[in-house]
């Protein structure tokens, strides 16, 4: 039997669990539970260590990502009702999903978004019920190194706020790159360490914490938890990022690499591994550990995303644009983030109509993204229509960046009013543009060379821009 988790998060303190199956009675379906847990958080993070942490079980904790359910447009206020469900179904790269409360659950296949109710009788045992729904037999239930679910719901109620501080903590610093609040965030870890001494992912979650406050002791305990728990994300994300820190980059990979083996079926070690590798700009390296991710989670929009980006930066667009397509699709063909980037690889294939009916819509229902506003502008540009284009160069050139990909959009949308401006013949404005890149020193000598301004290069102010 093999399994592979979607994502453990916190929505509207409602945990949320997507995870994937693979059995011989529901084979190769990918089912998503999103669960409020009870009072004491317990019922959640039950769940979790049923599904999340065995031999057979794989996770990815960042299967939906931050900044792609932003794009769900949810507030603290938002319910979490079939239709949420439904989108983080598709987004995890679920056929199913599974939703509701610790007593009435509601069970519904993705493509056809048909539902039913289940019940559950008894929160323990959700775990089972919800294997026993789709076919599946459950884990047998675990001993060692987690506590019993039975007799020591407290340290699991503990553990479960532990877990989602520092998941929390992990994903602004390791992956936005802010700065975490670390203030009181060992406090529940060091409840649940006290209520069971002998509970190594509490301990693995403690390490991270001080890992994250800059404590160079915190290595040993986590490499040990890497062995221990080497399907708990935690662990591994924590030391990738501390060993990175300390310039050890490499060692990360390495350390990664190691327990990869001890984990075969671990969709998140091969994710860190490529994503780690990515940034180092070893795009060629990156694929192996992409693609064997995505071989464990085949409908996962993200995972289809990152080789699609990843092939991009190596040159391959047309086999990027395969992957993009299909996360847009997978993803229900009107998620922004996936649709923006459908978009890119598309214009970098010149298929810039196309691109324009993807991006139109994202602009008309959120015309304050300047990525988006950049990107329609460009194709405007290049399908002949400049003018309408100058618009959206001036609203992204002054556009905040909301991801750190957007970081430059400012100075390429600056340089693509300057290209629209020439091709229209007010050389003037563009003149006006290119000067105040090089005063700002953000005007590459190879930008001079488009064709836009072709009819600028015999002018001597335009030469004196090169020097």
């Amino acid at each position: 039997m093999r399994y592979g988790l979607g994502m453990f998060s916190q929505l509207n303190k409602t945990t949320i669990l997507l995870f994937a199956l693979a059995t011989p009675a529901f084979a190769s379906h990918r089912v998503v539970a999103v669960i409020p847990p009870p009072k004491d958080g317990a019922l959640a993070v039950d769940v979790e260590i049923r599904l999340g942490h065995s031999p057979d079980v794989s996770l990815i904790s960042r299967g939906s990502q931050l900044e792609i359910l932003r794009g769900l447009s949810l507030t603290p206020e938002t319910p979490v009702d079939e239709s949420l469900a439904l989108q983080l179904g598709q987004l995890s790269g679920a056929d199913a999903v599974i939703y509701g409360s610790s007593t009435k659950l509601r069970v519904c296949k993705i493509e056809s978004e048909a539902c039913h109710d289940l019940s559950i009788a008894d929160g323990a045992a959700l775990a089972s019920q919800i294997l026993t729904d789709i076919g599946a037999t459950a884990p047998a239930p675990r001993v060692t190194p987690w506590p019993d679910e039975q007799k020591n719901r407290a340290a699991l109620a503990a553990y479960a706020d532990c877990r989602w501080a520092v998941s929390l903590a992990l994903e602004r610093t390791a992956v936005k790159g802010h700065k975490a609040k670390l203030k009181g965030l060992d406090a529940a870890c060091k409840k649940a360490v006290t209520l069971d001494t002998s509970y190594p992912p509490a301990k693995a979650a403690l390490a991270a914490v001080r890992a994250l406050s800059g404590d160079a002791t915190a290595e040993h305990d986590l490499s040990e938890a890497l062995v221990i728990l080497p399907t708990d994300a935690l662990a591994p994300e924590a030391l990738v990022n501390l060993l990175v820190e300390k310039d050890r980059a490499r060692e990360a990979i390495d350390q990664l690499s190691a327990a990869e083996k001890l984990a075969p079926t671990s969709i998140d070690l091969r994710r860190l591994r490529a994503e780690r590798l990515f940034r180092m700009d070893m795009f060629g390296r990156a694929l192996p550990p992409f693609q064997e991710a995505l071989a464990l989670a085949p409908r996962s929009p993200y995972l289809h995303w990152r080789l699609a980006y990843t092939l991009h930066m190596q040159g391959d667009d047309a086999a990027a644009l395969g992957h993009a397509e299909t996360a847009s699709r997978l993803a229900g063909g009107k998620h922004p983030f996936y649709q923006e980037e459908y978009a890119s690889r598309l214009i970098d294939l010149g298929r810039y109509a196309e691109a324009q009916a993807l991006l139109e819509p994202l602009y008309k229902n959120d015309p304050a993204w300047g990525r988006v506003a950049l990107r329609l502008g460009y194709v405007m540009h290049k399908l002949g229509n400049s003018k309408g284009a100058l618009p959206l160069f001036a609203k992204a050139a002054m556009a905040k960046p909301r991801d750190h990909r957007e970081e430059n959009d400012n100075v390429v949308a600056r340089l693509d009013l300057a290209r629209a401006h020439a091709r229209l013949g007010e050389t003037e404005f563009a003149y006006q543009e290119l000067l105040e890149l090089k005063k700002a020193g953000k005007l590459n000598m190879a930008d001079l060379q488009d064709a836009d301004f072709a009819g600028m290069r015999t002018e001597a102010r335009f030469s004196g821009l090169a020097k």
